[in-house]
């Protein structure tokens, strides 16, 4: 006779008398657990949508207005889009032709309604957030060797993971950038390759593995993230396919370590090959496997690569939180709770559970390898966290792993839940204000917008227009205003105005000292700053009489700190616009500072810099015998040149243990550098001059460095665009030269000829240095123009 025990032990088998197989009765208290699971998951869903309303009306900004400039332009001319795939191009910098043809496709549809664009990208992140659950579940069965059903630890692992995913901190920016689309698209490509692979290599059905092919090449098509595919699915291989074998056919399977490598690089292999094909096309197309952005972005410095891994793992910017607000607190004492958790968990579980846990932290580090390059520069809180979109897949994997395991079957279960919401509560809240920081950036740039195009009164007349003081960046660490050129091209403008440009950033704009003499002769010429207080774009006053050179004493103080001040009051109240260098003189000057490279400072207010120390100028300190000679060459700094009368100037000296004499006076242009005359075309702006091979084949610079001492000959230098020259009298290196002309006359001509450049069409920038008999720089270097290079 059986007693309760015993029915309870083979009631799961009792249908096999009746069909013949083996089925399980639904366990009512699992079944009880699902919907507090499934309950959770709509509240979840409804946070979500709370905190992403405000990502509905964010409008435009940074790079959002070159992807839709270029959209429009596809739209009429589908041949740009073939272009992205086909086409060799030394001026593309990244392979990504499938968001370009999304992008256009979207906005064939809706146009300039970002509405339905930021719509897009509240969908794709849901949409990956379940990819995210559906993997995670896919890779939590693989421990459960007694039965491939789920279990409760897996239900709860799967919506915790989920949940803090598309509730994370750091997609504020993929979702809320419609440029960043091509973050949220890539993602859902590679975890959706990922789990059709993972069902192939369970099920062994051909069909899985054609569709995890075919998301792996979208993948490829979409953004470089996708190198970290085929790396990912051979750590997966190597440390958890074979988690469900029985312990013994385990244990042989880990003696054959060799065997194991083969078939998973057997497995692998056609994704090897599709990288393999991929950085093929990006030789042909971008002539480089690794392009992208310049070399000179990656930092080798440790403590700016471990500061960077911090700010993936807490991504708290300081300009919406300060340090002592409470939600920033919880949010470090939530994180170190989880990672502890996480880790004790790890410890505690078996070899196959370790080695999942491994791989989740290895593929989080494939996931950032792809973006080395600019990872320590860019990884930040609203305007880099982009790079780690693919990342947080794994790492919230990684966070919840330990609030899963202790979260049943624990005495302290319940605790360990109420972490677990408080985690996802405080990181909805900290995404919630980033989001109202996006919204309030948004708008912010749209009147930014609005004030350049009313600085096109007849909207037909292409007028140059040069901006300075315009932050790249809103007051919250928002990326805003990129190219001012994408912002006056149609579909913003009636039509396309190509002569604005932003002088204080690195965009295509020969130097400010030739803008302000151009503007000096053309009234036609538009000068504006930006002011902050007032949010709107002023027109700099063009002061076209000239004020003779100063000369003067400065009075000496000491600050409390102990460095000397030079107080310059003959400079406040006159034109900035005037003046291109200021020189100080010192007697018998010895700093007691110990640094090997002594530099002063120039500390100024104007009309567009309203408080000092925020706009500085440096230069070097340089010791002749008894004198020491200081040269602040302001003729090219914006917030100077641009920023009308002078308010107040000091200069900040290391300290000397001497009494100093010290004495100003201000230089003009040719008094320390070559100048130069170049002939434009009536279309063209100051400052810039064409060369193809039909119309214009050469072109004349007339330069004078006569006023120079000692000066013996000059070298007319050129270096392609995005390379600058870092500073005025700065060595470039040889790498960076495209030509380099020599002439031995103080005063003449020089002739650039469009043969003289590299076969490549595309833009450079030029200057003149003077060198005396023994090859030594004389003064500083040129102004710099561009020249736009055709075939």
């Amino acid at each position: 006779m059986l007693n309760c025990t015993d029915y309870s032990i083979i009631r799961p088998y009792m249908n096999d008398l009746c069909f013949g197989r083996i089925t399980k009765l639904p366990n009512l208290h699992n079944l009880k657990n699902q919907w507090h699971l499934v309950l959770v998951s709509f509240i979840v869903l409804a946070i979500f949508l709370f905190i992403y309303r405000s990502a509905l009306y964010n409008l435009i900004t940074a790079d959002d207005f070159i992807y839709l400039t270029w959209s429009h332009k596809a739209i009429s001319h589908p041949e740009l889009i073939l272009e992205k795939y086909l086409v060799p191009t030394n001026n593309l910098v990244f392979y990504r032709p499938l968001i370009f043809t999304i992008l256009a496709m979207e906005y064939k549809f809706w146009g300039l309604n970002t509405l339905c664009f930021h719509v897009t990208n509240i969908i794709l992140e849901l949409t990956t957030g379940l990819t995210v659950a559906a993997l995670i579940t896919n890779l939590s069965t693989v421990i459960n060797k007694s039965s491939t059903s789920l279990n409760t630890r897996t239900k709860i692992w799967t919506t915790m993971s989920a949940s803090l995913f598309i509730l994370h901190p750091l997609h504020n920016e993929s979702v809320n950038s419609i440029s960043d689309q091509v973050d949220l698209f890539v993602t859902l490509f590679f975890l959706s390759s990922f789990w059709c692979y993972i069902q192939w290599r369970k099920k062994s059905k051909v069909q899985f593995f054609v569709v995890s092919l075919g998301m792996a090449i979208l993948a490829f098509l979409t953004k470089e993230m996708c190198v970290a595919l085929p790396p990912t699915l051979f750590l997966y291989e190597i440390l958890c396919l074979d988690l469900r074998l029985p312990s013994s056919a385990n244990d042989s399977a880990i003696s054959k370590f060799p065997s194991r490598l083969f078939t998973a690089f057997s497995a692998t292999l056609p994704y090897w090959l599709l990288l393999g094909l991929y950085f093929l096309i990006r030789r042909i197309i971008l002539g480089d496997i690794i392009a992208g952005y310049s070399d000179e972005m990656c930092h080798h410095n440790l403590r700016i690569w471990i500061h960077s891994l911090k700010e993936v793992i807490d991504p708290i910017n300081p300009l919406v939180f300060n340090s002592e607000n409470y939600l920033v607190k919880l949010w470090h004492i939530l994180l170190v709770t989880c990672v502890a958790l996480s880790l004790i968990a790890t410890t505690k579980a078996g070899k196959s559970e370790k080695r999942l846990v491994f791989f989740l932290l290895g593929w989080t580090v494939l996931a950032l390898a792809p973006t080395f390059k600019i990872f320590p520069v860019m990884m930040n809180y609203l305007s880099g966290s982009r790079l780690a979109y693919l990342a947080s897949a794994p790492l919230c994997a990684f966070l919840t792993y330990g609030l899963a395991t202790f979260s049943i079957h624990n005495r302290f279960r319940n605790g360990i839940r109420l972490v677990a919401t408080l985690l996802l509560i405080t990181s909805a809240s900290i995404l919630y204000k980033y989001n109202l920081a996006w919204n309030e950036a948004g708008a912010w740039t749209n009147n930014v917008f609005n004030k350049i195009s009313q600085c096109y009164p007849s909207k037909d007349e292409d007028l140059p227009i040069y901006v300075t003081g315009l932050p790249l960046f809103h007051d919250n660490g928002v990326f805003c205003i990129g190219l001012l050129e994408a912002i006056t091209k149609t579909p913003f403008m009636n039509k396309d105005f190509y002569r604005c440009v932003r002088l204080d950033a690195n965009e295509l704009s020969p130097s400010p000292g030739i803008l302000k003499e151009a503007a000096s002769k053309h009234k036609n010429i538009q000068l504006v700053y930006w002011d902050k207080t007032t949010n709107d774009l002023i027109p700099v006053p063009h002061p076209f009489h000239h004020v003779s050179n100063i000369k003067s004493r400065i009075k000496i103080s000491t600050t409390p700190q102990g460095s000397l001040i030079l107080a310059t009051p003959t400079l406040k109240g006159l034109p900035c616009w005037n003046i291109d260098f200021i020189k100080v003189e010192l007697k018998a000057y010895v700093s007691t500072n110990i640094a090997p490279v002594q530099q002063a400072v120039l500390v100024f207010s104007n009309d567009l810099v309203k408080q000092p120390n925020t706009v500085n100028c440096w230069a070097p300190i340089k010791k002749e015998g008894n004198t020491t000679e200081i040269i602040f060459p302001v003729r090219n700094l914006p917030s100077w040149t641009m920023g009308g009368n002078c308010s107040s100037a000091h200069i900040i000296l290391p300290p000397t243990n001497q009494s100093q004499q010290a004495k100003l006076s201000t230089l003009d242009a040719g008094q320390l550098m070559p100048t130069f005359k170049i002939s434009t075309l009536s279309q063209d702006p100051p400052g810039q001059i064409r060369l193809d091979l039909q119309d214009h084949k050469t072109q004349c610079v007339e330069y004078d460095s006569s006023r120079l001492k000692n000066s013996e000959h000059l070298f007319l230098e050129i270096i392609a665009f995005p390379k600058t020259f870092e500073y005025l009298d700065s060595h470039p290196e040889n790498n960076n030269l495209a030509i380099q002309i020599k002439t031995t006359n103080n005063k003449g001509q020089l002739i650039i000829r469009r043969t003289d450049l590299p076969a490549n069409t595309g833009v450079y920038r030029a200057r003149i240095r003077s060198f005396d008999a023994t090859n030594n720089q004389i003064g500083f270097s040129s102004d710099t123009f561009l020249i736009f290079v055709d075939s």
